[in-house]
């Protein structure tokens, strides 16, 4: 008999119980386990629990090509205060230039220094604004949108940026033409072809809006931030260094010129107050002027390489780079000015 026993079913107290198949040495030994016919029963059979059985892999693991969820950028949650959000200034005082001499009264030991000949100087009351929220972040977010395009585009109300034709934009040859002089020098500078690299990185990194608590007025200030701004072109540029009796320099005709400035920012600051006629000497009373217009230009550092002319001239550079940044800014704001009054002639006396 080629098994003792397959299987049997028993019936104990009305259970079905499978009895476990004793299977010969022989037998067993005969069944080639690695056989790919060997049918599934036999298998089951004959090849439970034999490390020989085949094992069905494939040629290569199978990756999981699902594709991670990535994760959600953290956002500012947003919740609206209860109250107005202050700003301070600190207070300032006007002491008398007779005073500036005194010592302070707490710094003297009395019965012993003059207690007459000193002075008490108390500290100012800080002045308390309230920040406007809505028009912070609406700044915000008009400049977000302004700067995508400004990065998709590296160009803005269709003036191209990167690089920036200065004299294109100007619309004049030479671009500058700046005379000055001072005790250590004078100089006659005309600089064209200018072209400025770097605007297009321009980034949004600080905005503060401030109110009276009476609400009356309005001071809005907006810092622009440049990692590194960068400015080439030509130049032509003659001088004495030392007044009158000084020795003449001059570039020797057309030469070129190139600016690194490092972390530069533009500061455009406005602000809007209501005619009183005890402060203002024009408007209407209770009118809205434009009481101040300012856009400084500041920076960290600044390099300036003037082709053919030695360091021995770094004052005259110096001094030069100083007045024309200075005499920008102030035709920047009297374009500014003018533009307004000419649009609406009330804000602006």
């Amino acid at each position: 008999m080629f098994l003792n026993k397959l299987c049997c079913l028993v019936l104990v107290a009305g259970t079905l119980v499978r009895c476990e198949a004793k299977i010969e040495h022989h037998a067993v030994k005969n069944v080639d386990c690695e056989d790919e016919d060997l049918s599934p029963k036999a298998r089951r059979l004959f090849c439970a629990g034999k490390t020989n059985i085949i094992a069905l892999t494939t040629s290569s693991p199978v990756e999981n090509t699902m594709t991670p969820t990535p994760a959600t950028p953290t956002q500012e949650i947003f919740i609206k205060p209860e109250g107005p959000i202050t700003f301070e200034i600190p207070g300032t005082t006007q002491a008398s230039w007779l005073e500036d001499e005194l010592p302070e009264c707490s710094e003297l030991m009395e019965g012993f220094d003059d207690m007459d000949a000193c002075k008490n100087s108390t500290e100012p009351e800080p002045i308390i604004r309230w920040r406007d929220m809505v028009f912070e972040r609406l700044i915000n977010q008009t400049w977000q949108d302004t700067q995508i395009k400004i990065h998709q585009n590296s160009s803005i109300g269709g003036v191209l940026l990167d690089p920036l034709m200065v004299d294109k934009l100007a619309g004049k040859t030479p671009t500058l033409d700046i005379s000055q002089s001072s005790m250590m020098y004078s100089a006659d500078l005309k600089m064209w072809n200018i072209q400025v690299h770097g605007l297009s990185t321009i980034y949004l990194s600080e905005v503060l809006v401030t109110r009276a608590q009476n609400l009356y007025d309005l001071d809005m200030k907006v810092v622009f931030s440049f990692d590194k701004l960068s400015a080439n072109g030509t130049y032509n540029l003659n001088g004495t260094l030392g007044g009158w009796f000084g020795t003449s320099f001059t570039s020797d005709g057309d030469q070129s010129f190139d600016v690194d400035i490092v972390n530069a920012t533009i500061t455009p600051r406005v602000m809007l107050d209501t005619t009183d006629e005890s402060k203002f000497d024009c408007g209407k009373n209770g009118d809205v002027l434009i009481t101040e217009i300012e856009i400084p230009f500041n920076y960290d550092d600044i390099s300036i390489n003037f082709a053919n002319l030695g360091y021995g001239y770094n004052a005259v550079i110096n001094g030069l780079s100083i007045f024309i940044l200075k005499t920008q800014e102030e035709l920047l704001v009297s374009f500014l000015k003018d533009s307004i009054k000419e649009q609406v002639n009330s804000l602006i006396c």
